[in-house]
């Protein structure tokens, strides 16, 4: 598994390979901090099995970014753009 935790670029192409994982690391407290943002210059490939998952690791009902008294979020915030 790769840990992505800030924004970055890759030059080239991303492949994740077959039961390859990419990730961020679980936020905690109120406060997000950990988070995946790539810009990618050539291609994503992701091979069968593979994943990017943030599963379990974005925000819940405590730690919501702007109000934890508003019930569960799905706090995504994932675009593409090209």
């Amino acid at each position: 598994m790769l840990t992505w935790n800030r924004p970055g670029t890759i030059a080239g192409n991303l492949t994740i390979r077959a039961n390859g994982q990419l990730a961020h690391a679980v936020n905690s407290g109120k406060v997000q901090t950990n988070w995946i943002e790539l810009t990618i210059g050539g291609n994503v490939e992701i091979e069968a099995n593979g994943q990017i998952n943030a599963h379990g690791r974005g925000c819940t009902d405590y730690n919501y970014p702007l109000n934890s008294n508003q019930g569960s979020r799905a706090c995504h915030g994932g675009f593409g753009v090209g």
